[in-house]
Order: C-alpha cells, then structure tokens, then sequence
C-alpha cells in the first residue's frame, strides 16, 4: 500500500454515531431560512399544515415582529453551535428586519399589513430583545446595543408602577398609549405571563451582557409582580387558570418562570430559586417522562405540545442543576434524548409538496415546502406523532423551529462545564471541547469516553440516577498503556469524582444499561414506552403521519464513522 495512504488512514478519526446536537443545529439552519418569504421582504412565514395536500406556509401577525426575533436568536445560536453557513444572505436580510421593526419611542412595532394594525406587542418585545441580545454577545455591534438600550429605556417608561412591583395592563400597547391605564386598579390586567414576566430573561441577560440598569431594574420588578402579586401560580406550584386568557396556555407560563429561574440565579435569591423548584416539579408532573407536555389546561387545547414549552422546561432543568439541585441532570438529559430531537423533522417523503408557484398567493406559499421544512420542530405534536390529529392545527411554527433550535444549544453548550478549575461533564452526549471530548456510546453500550485535551485538576462526570454506584467501573489510558479497571471511590452526589488527568490521557466510564418499560399519561391517553438508558426506544400505540420513536435501532455494539467535532475556542454562553 502506498505510504501516504496509509499515513492518510492513520489519521482518520472515528467518533461514535450516537446522538450530535451539533449535527442536529446544522439540519435546524435548513428550516430556519427555509421559512422565510424572500418575494416579500424576507417575511417569515408563521406557519406550516404538513398534511395538507400540498403542503402549506402561512403568514401571520407573528410574522411581522416576534417570528424575526426569534430566527435572528436561533440562527446565530445554531451557527455557533454546529459551525454551518447555510443561508447566511438571508440571515442578514433578517437582521435588517429586525433593527427596521423600531419605532422613535423606542419601541417594536409590526409593520401594517392585512394581517395586523400597526401596534407594540409585548411578545414582540420579548424575542426582539432576545434576538437583540444574542446578536450584540456575538458580534458586540454597536447599532445593536443602541436599539436594545432604547428599548429597555422604553419599556421602562410605559411600565406602571407601584411601590415594590411594575407590570404591564395589556399584551398590546399603541402610540397613544395603553388601552387602559387604570387597569391595574381595577383588577382587569392579563396575565404577566403574556405581557412582563415572559421578558424577564432576555433582560436579566442583557444586563449581564452589557449592565445596563434599566434591564435589571424591569427584570427585578416583573419578578416581584409575577411572584407576589399576580395570583398566575397557586401555593402548589400548579398555574391559576383563572387569571389566564389563554387557558392555561403551558409555554406562556414556562417561559415566565424560566425566566424567573434565571433572575434567582444572577442575584442569587433562594426564596425565587425554591419558588422556580416548586412550580417545576408541578410542571414536571403534568407530562410524560420523556418530554411531552400538553398545549393547554382545557380539553380542546391540551393534546398538542408545543417544543417551546419542551426548551423552556429544559432551561428551568439546567438553572436548577446549576444551583444545589443537580439532581434535575437527568431530567435534562432524558427531555432532550428524546422528545425534544425525536420532534425535529428529519425527513419529507411522506409530505405531498408543489415544485411550482402556480398556487402562491401573498398569504400562503405551496413551493416545495416538506424540503424547506426539513430541520424544523412540531408545533403541535402527539406523544407519538409529529401530528396531532386530535387537534390539528399546524405542524410547525416559527415559533416552535426557533426556540427548538435554541433548546438543542442550551443542552450542548452544558454537556461540559468548568468552574474554579473543575470540569463537570453533566450530559452525557457527544461534544468536543478544549477540556476533553466526550464521546457517548449510549444508548447501544453503557459507555462513554474521556479524551483529554488539557491537563485537568479535578473531573467529575455525571452518573445516571438509575446506575447503582458500585456497579461504574472507570479505566484509564495513557500513551496506549492500558490503565486499572476500578469501582470510583469518592462521589458528589450523583458525580463520580475522578480526580486530575494529564493531556493525552483517555478514561473509560462503563455501567450497566437499564431496560425497562413504563406507562405513560398523556392528559387523558395511555401510552406505553420501552426503554434502554435515558432513551425510548419504542412507544405504543404508534403514530398514523410521522410516527415517533419506530425507527430507533438499538446495537449491541454503538455505530462509529469518521468525523470530528465543531471546536469553539472562546465559551458562547446563554
């Protein structure tokens, strides 16, 4: 054989074939652009029907403020997460957008069209802060902070306020002001979970980013509405339907307390942090164990989920293991294994689509739009089907592909965390990072390996909660020198402690894989789910469109091919 290839052959690495979220941001890019309506000014459009025939996109009012916000959050996080370039010139057109949204008050306003009047809404606010956000950590670019700033200034200046709370009286404010003032005062306002509290990450966010005291300020009293004086959450953790418009609308409340979870954190308050853990654990209650979580809290809303509220659970989980309750690791680890990236369409074929524009109108487009969809997450999705044929609506929003997008970054970029020289592996899924790389053989073989990449002081490594401790053994290779095979002899909790390793070492972790399978409650359905590990590997009753969870192939041995990771040098942390 000729000598260079074999020298090319040596050099070939070899990662398992297991779950990638890195891979998994890639494909999300495609639906990401694919959504946009670039005859109309790189619109997004809000909405996909996968099941009609053709398929269809369907502008809405969302389309016209908080849909830009979003993409513009979600494409950046995407990008960083799985390095793709794809459709970067429509990413700029939608930065464009998102900047030309801003009125002189400061304020996002929806464009006029036959969809909506032109109006500030509150949810807008939210994603074009959040998009405003993630733009400015990445770039630092100065236009962006000017419109972010004017924003928190203006969103200050039509709060009301009262001695030790501020909220907003409505979901829709006018250049004339708010509908009524006195709302407040009359016992009439919404819930904060449509109007204030939903904003209250990306402002604690941006006041870390940039400390900007107008963010922290609003951040600090929309908290102390929501909490204390709202009446949106009962004693036990479960949500006040009475207060709610939307009928227990599940992603409005979770993305309010994952934003509060993320205010207890910064300013380090266990009275939010313990109020955040006794709402989660209701939340957690009204799911299934692998991630599906009704729409609503009334009947004819509560048999779809929406992969929003999936991220936003994932991000209250991470918060709380972050902050003396690790335990909520393997919460995390089993939301995103299964429905969170089992939601994310991965193929088309069985979508009816149009290859032409005959049928194109402003509203709706029939233009090849399984493909474009591909990449994308449910909307409103069944425990066992990307659709929800109790409650057909549609299949994707903008909504939903974006903030799953982000869902898939909040877990990679906390597979592998360093904090006062310490290097916790949390997840175990595959990464690449200047500390090690983890490369996860679940859920084929209970293994997982260690390269390391730098000498490290103190390792800990997160151990399922159902591994019995005596039963991990962990080996380690050193210039291909086999290492002992040992039980681990010191434990954090469910961290085995591993002590320090030096560059160019290798450690093997191996345990034993459970089996096992569980009933799971759907609101009023039954379903039935086997299990190997963290992942589900089968559910009954199957789905009828796209059905979930049939096509996971177990192996006794994991897959490998050849490949690497995407290597970020500088941590990009949300």
């Amino acid at each position: 054989m000729d000598s260079e290839v074999i020298a090319s052959s040596q050099e070939q690495k070899y990662i398992p074939d297991t779950l990638n979220l890195e891979e998994r941001a890639a494909i999300a890019i495609n639906s990401l652009t694919g959504c946009v309506d670039v005859e109309n000014g790189y619109i997004p459009y809000m909405a996909v029907n996968l099941i009609s025939k053709p398929a269809v996109m369907i502008h809405s009012p969302w389309d016209y403020g908080s849909s830009i916000g979003r993409l513009v959050d979600a494409l950046i996080l995407a990008r960083y997460t799985s390095g793709e370039t794809l459709g970067e010139d429509i990413e700029k057109h939608l930065r464009a957008n998102l900047l030309s949204l801003f009125k002189d008050d400061g304020l996002s306003y929806r464009r006029p069209s036959p969809l909506n009047d032109p109006h500030a809404n509150m949810h807008d606010q939210r994603s074009v802060l959040l998009g405003l956000t993630t733009w400015f950590m990445a770039t630092g670019d100065s236009k962006v902070k000017t419109a972010a700033d004017k924003l928190c200034a203006a969103l200050k200046r039509i709060a009301l306020k009262q001695r030790d709370f501020w909220c907003f009286p409505s979901a829709e404010y006018t250049e004339q002001g708010w509908p009524s003032r006195d709302a407040i005062f009359v016992g009439t306002m919404v819930d904060p979970a449509h109007t204030s509290a939903r904003m209250i990450n990306p402002l604690i966010k941006y006041y870390q980013v940039t400390g900007n005291t107008d963010a922290f300020e609003l951040a600090e009293n929309f908290t102390a509405h929501t909490v204390y004086h709202s009446g949106a959450f009962n004693v036990d953790g479960s949500f006040n339907k009475g207060t709610e418009f939307r009928n227990g609308h599940f992603h409005s409340r979770t993305v309010s307390v994952a934003g509060i979870a993320r205010f207890a954190q910064f300013t380090d308050n266990a009275f939010y942090m313990h109020w955040v853990k006794n709402v989660y654990d209701w939340i957690l209650s009204q799911g299934t164990s692998f991630g599906w979580f009704p729409g609503a809290l009334v009947k004819n809303k509560a048999y779809h989920h929406e992969t929003c509220t999936l991220t936003d659970i994932i991000e209250i989980g991470i918060i709380l293991a972050q902050s003396g309750y690790p335990e909520y690791w393997d919460c995390v680890e089993r939301l995103v294994r299964n429905h969170l990236v089992e939601t994310q369409l991965l193929r088309a074929d069985w979508v009816v689509e149009a290859d032409n524009y005959q049928k194109d109108t402003w509203k709706k487009t029939y233009y090849q739009v399984g493909r474009r969809s591909i990449g994308g997450f449910a909307g409103w999705a069944a425990p066992n089907d990307f659709v929800c044929e109790i409650e057909h609506s549609y299949d994707i929003m903008t909504c939903c592909r974006a903030h799953g997008t982000r869902g898939l970054f909040l877990a990679w970029s906390n597979i592998v965390t360093e904090k006062d020289s310490r290097v916790s592996v949390n997840l175990l899924l595959n990464r690449g990072t200047r500390w090690l790389d983890v490369n996860s053989y679940l859920p084929h073989e209970g293994r997982v390996d260690l390269n390391i990449n730098q000498d490290i002081r103190q390792l800990l490594v997160r151990i399922p909660s159902w591994v019995a401790f005596d039963a991990v053994k962990v080996s380690r290779k050193h210039n291909d020198n086999d290492g002992m095979r040992k039980l681990v002899e010191s434990w954090i909790g469910r961290f085995a402690k591993l002590g320090s390793f030096r560059k160019g070492e290798k450690i093997t972790i191996a345990f034993p894989l459970r089996q096992c399978q569980t009933t799971e409650k759907a609101w009023d359905q039954q379903f039935v789910a086997e299990w190997q590990g963290d992942d589900l590997i089968f559910i009954t009753p199957p789905g009828k469109y796209y059905p979930l969870y049939t096509n996971r192939k177990v192996y006794k041995k994991a897959p490998k091919k050849i490949g690497d990771y995407h290597r970020i040098q500088d941590e990009f942390r949300w």
